[in-house]
């Protein structure tokens, strides 16, 4: 599995991408089928607990033109705005 982020983040800053201001875009990419849970990833990534991810998305902050509550096997991509 490859992340892949843009965001006002430069590798080597010493503070988590979640706490960034702006926009992050993501793209996921899977070697193999993986089923992977996206809300659950995307909360252990950027340091947030389900129910903020899930809150996000309820929002319109956390957009993806995948289904990110449910389990996809393939690549996926979303934009994070904070």
């Amino acid at each position: 599995m490859a992340v892949a982020v843009r965001s006002a983040a430069t590798p080597g800053t010493p503070r988590p991408v979640g706490a960034c201001a702006g926009v992050g875009h993501v793209s996921v990419r899977c070697a193999a089928w993986i089923p992977v849970r996206p809300v659950r990833l995307i909360a252990e990534g950027f340091g947030f607990s389900r129910a903020e991810v899930e809150r996000l998305l309820a929002e319109g902050n956390l957009v993806s033109t995948v289904r990110l509550s449910g389990k996809p096997s393939g690549d996926f991509t979303f934009t994070l705005k904070r």
